[in-house]
């Protein structure tokens, strides 16, 4: 395999694979308020794909799917004049509709849309009046005794698609494959705000507007490069709509790691190595070079093999990661792991490791799973690699000891609703 087939056939991994399921839901909804709301028959007209997979940027395990219903004026007009909260009664109208066709699914409206939760994804369906006035559609807020607020999707969808023509249909495959490096590492960025840095990026480096699969490793760096060294602010504007964007400013110093690791596989020489640094950014999406590898290169990376019995977040539930989670470990004696990692510190034998949660941002309910991995010849000889994912007992906490050298690590992952929403990871070095 060469660098742009490897490329290539990550692009091909991401792709949605669900498609036809989301379909389905998407024509099921509109058919039913097409019916009640103009009494129409059609599963097509006046609903629009809105979100990451209307930009066509998501990417496969996308939990969160967005549709806008076009509802005629006359409603707006209507619902406006209500006195206690037009925005919400709405909202119920809708959800009520939508119930007829799901009488047994979750079904309930939400600030300013109604989300139906589906096996594996939830649709949030914006009940909208095309506003030619303000240029954008008019959509019902609940929120704080009800108003009507302004969205522009289509100049933003327009937008996109005018800087994919422009760059050769690289802005979307970038978007995908910083996607796929955010629910690997945890990162909390919304699929609005990768496409809006990635726009960004495409308008300042034109240099890569006419890139191929083959220069992909160079065209990663250079973004990963670009997003760690971005100022830190509340939002930025939104292509198109130049509406606001927000962040919770906490992506820059992954995306420095990021492309640090991108760089080391540019300059790497073995295309088996390459890979394997690509595969710690991008997560097992991105495909390993088909060669014999041996024991003494499998050490390099402690992320990327397969233990006997270890499983992976990704073939147990949809990964789509939307908060932050941050882990950390109180080792006996010594200190906070991350403390003693930044000093470049070696953990002796003997040690009790209790991981707990530092910060979380995930409404409640949630599950909290475990996965605790051993590498490295210690642990191949004691057949004890481990990396089974395990549900928490109750404590938010796990409890490990030191008792073997090698290099180890600790994941966490945060499932809602059937989705992995948040993951962190924390190296555990121990002493030979």
């Amino acid at each position: 395999m060469t660098t742009a087939q490897l490329f290539q056939e990550f692009r091909n991994n991401l792709t949605v694979k669900n498609a036809d399921a989301i379909s389905t839901a998407y024509a099921n909804i509109t058919m039913r308020l097409n019916k009640d709301f103009r009494d129409l028959e059609s599963d097509v007209l006046y609903r629009r794909q809105i979100g990451s997979y209307g930009r066509h940027t998501a990417i496969h395990g996308i939990s969160d799917l967005d549709m806008a219903i076009e509802l005629p004026w006359p409603l707006y007009e209507k619902y406006k004049a209500y006195q206690n909260n037009g925005p919400s009664q709405l909202l119920q109208a809708v959800r009520e509709s939508l119930k007829k066709r799901y009488p047994k699914t979750e079904i309930k409206g939400d600030g300013q849309v109604v989300v139906i939760r589906f096996s594996g994804f939830v649709v949030e369906v914006l009940p909208a009046f095309v506003d030619k006035d303000a240029d954008g559609y008019r959509f019902p807020d609940a929120n704080n005794g009800g108003s009507w607020r302004v969205c522009k999707p289509i100049q933003e969808m327009d937008a996109v698609d005018k800087r994919n023509g422009e760059t050769n249909r690289n802005y979307k495959h970038v978007c995908k494959m910083v996607r796929a490096w955010k629910n690997n590492h945890g990162v909390s960025m919304s699929g609005m705000l990768i496409d809006t840095l990635v726009y960004n990026f495409f308008g300042q480096h034109k240099e890569f507007h006419n890139a191929t699969y083959s220069s992909y490793d160079k065209l990663m760096a250079t973004i990963f490069a670009y997003l760690g060294g971005l100022d830190h602010q509340d939002y930025w504007a939104a292509p198109g709509s130049g509406q606001r964007v927000h962040s919770k400013g906490k992506f820059q110093t992954k995306a420095k790691k990021a492309a640090t690791k991108c760089q080391e596989a540019v300059d790497e020489a073995s295309l088996t190595k390459k890979s394997k640094l690509w595969r710690e950014v991008f997560g097992r999406s991105f495909p390993l070079h088909q060669v014999q590898l041996e024991k003494a290169m499998a050490s390099d990376s402690i992320h990327s093999e397969r233990a006997p019995g270890e499983q992976f977040i990704e073939e147990l539930f949809p990964v789509d990661v939307s908060y932050d989670l941050s882990i950390d470990c109180d080792v006996k004696t010594v200190g906070l792991l991350k403390r003693i990692l930044a000093g470049a510190q070696i953990i002796a034998h003997g040690r009790d490791l209790h991981f707990h949660i530092e910060s979380c941002d995930v409404p409640k309910p949630y599950e909290l799973m475990w996965k605790v991995r051993n590498v490295g010849p210690e642990a191949e000889r004691r057949k004890m690699q481990r990396g089974k994912i395990v549900s928490d007992r109750g404590g938010h906490s796990l409890v490990e000891s030191t008792s073997f050298g090698g290099d180890h690590y600790v994941e966490a992952y945060i499932i809602k609703d059937g989705v992995c929403v948040a993951r962190d990871i924390i190296d555990v070095p121990i002493k030979m």
